[in-house]
């Protein structure tokens, strides 16, 4: 099977390249050099398709990363 560097530059994902220290997705442990693969248990192939899933979310948003290090992770993240 594929590994996951391969699976991600096939489908896509959006990479985290910054976050608030203060926010709630600082707090739920995302950070920059990971990449989110999934909100809201869609695929997110690009920036655009975090956005809109984001936006079309109402209270808490479920995600899935990839971490260079740990491997996949998932997480919620409170408005």
């Amino acid at each position: 099977p594929p590994d996951d560097v391969q699976v991600m530059k096939d489908a896509g994902c959006a990479a985290v390249l910054a976050v608030d220290r203060q926010s709630p997705a600082w707090k739920a442990g995302l950070r920059p050099g990971m990449f989110i693969t999934h909100a809201q248990g869609e695929r997110v192939a690009r920036p655009r398709d975090f956005f809109t899933q984001v936006a079309a979310s109402e209270g808490e948003v479920n995600l899935r990363l990839s971490r260079p290090v740990n491997g996949v992770a998932e997480v919620t993240v409170n408005p």
